[in-house]
């Protein structure tokens, strides 16, 4: 009876694995050529052990039973708008805006790189719209699902990065996500050229995914606050650096910039980066005329006050030897947009244009952003 139970599984667990390749083999077919060789494969089987399959990642880390992983309770279906204090006149004379997004869930999908390819990528954490996954589009951003941002459905934007690995291979969940909307970088000419708002449906990716050297990912930096350093390099308090410090206790900030000008046609682009440049000499370039606020992620996570503190942290997205180099090196960040429009051109016009400093959600004329208290706000 047990050898014809070991030899039903076995058949059963070749048949699955004839069913991954042929499909992976569909699946290359469809791959975009503006898409990188080196991350055009699904999810393989490595081995076969005690008759169980092990599935392994895009990046080949094994893959985590998602229905075993946490999600997000902070979640609301509803508007959350409320009245606030007024903006602050005092400081920041450019104008600024931030909001809060908290976590939502974890995945293998990423909406813009991989768009209905599910369990095609490395394991993501995503902020804001709770929908989000490999068959996310514009319109059901944009119109279905709840939201962990303030404002709730006033902000069903999705944001998400690569996951915050433990030592031991455990994805850690952040405590959120402070994005920021600052007119940075953009000075010059903006009486003939304002600050434009968000565009509906963009899609935004930043940093570099490939990265496994310091120095060639500019845009993403690392923080430890409130934390005591556990190795001597990282004894400057406040300084960021391009990988995971050691630090205990505190928390642990990932910081992603994007680029601000956009070239007011395309919503996306075949290497999902080109539609977007940076500004020059305080303006958008003219193949980038349009002029967006910049938005930041900082993505904020606990770090344990022991003595190994965040020690060993590395990305789902790091793929080099871990062992040689410090983690984070591959950090970078997606943003698909989701605002209601009246709530993103009032904090536009109210913080932007106006050139205040609305603070954390608020967003001008005695209003501001609520932040969802709990899966059944």
């Amino acid at each position: 009876m047990k050898k014809r139970i070991g030899r039903s599984l076995l058949v059963s667990t070749l048949i699955a694995l004839l069913s991954i390749v042929f499909h992976q083999s569909v699946l290359q077919s469809r791959v975009p050529d503006g898409l990188p060789a080196r991350i055009k494969s699904v999810p393989t089987v490595s081995s076969i052990d005690n008759d169980e399959v092990t599935l392994r990642d895009v990046m080949g880390n094994p893959m985590l039973d998602l229905s075993r992983l946490p999600r997000g309770n902070r979640v609301s279906s509803e508007m959350l708008i409320g009245p606030g204090p007024n903006p602050d006149t005092t400081k920041d004379p450019k104008g600024s805006f931030r909001t809060q997004c908290f976590f939502s869930h974890f995945n293998y999908d990423d909406p813009i790189i991989f768009p209905g390819q599910e369990n095609r990528s490395h394991l993501h954490v995503y902020f804001g719209n709770t929908g989000a996954d490999a068959f996310s589009t514009i319109e059901s951003i944009r119109n279905h699902g709840d939201s962990t941002c303030a404002g709730g459905i006033a902000n069903r934007s999705s944001y998400w990065v690569p996951a915050m690995m433990t030592r031991d291979g455990q994805p850690l969940v952040p405590k959120q996500n402070l994005v920021y909307y600052k007119p940075t970088h953009v000075y010059r000419n903006l009486q003939e050229n304002p600050y434009q708002v968000m565009p509906d449906g963009l899609k935004m990716v930043s940093g570099n995914v490939y990265a496994d050297e310091i120095g060639e990912n500019p845009n993403v930096s690392y923080i430890c606050r409130n934390s005591r350093v556990l190795s001597t390099e990282h004894q400057q308090q406040n300084k960021t650096f391009p990988y995971i410090p050691q630090c205990a206790g505190g928390e642990l900030e990932m910081i992603v910039h994007f680029q601000q000008c956009w070239d007011g046609v395309n919503l996306d682009s075949p290497d999902h980066q080109s539609h977007m440049s940076d500004p020059k000499r305080g303006e958008c370039p003219t193949s980038h005329p349009v002029p967006l606020t910049r938005l930041t992620y900082k993505v904020r996570y606990d770090i344990p006050n022991d003595d190994q503190g965040s020690q060993g942290w590395y990305l789902s997205s790091d793929q080099y030897d871990r062992s040689q180099k410090p983690g984070g090196l591959s950090g970078h960040g997606d943003w698909f947009e989701g605002w209601e429009q009246t709530t993103k051109t009032m904090w536009l016009e109210n913080c932007i244009h106006a050139k205040k400093n609305c603070g954390i959600n608020r967003i001008g004329d005695g209003k501001k952003l609520n932040a969802p208290t709990s899966a059944s706000a």
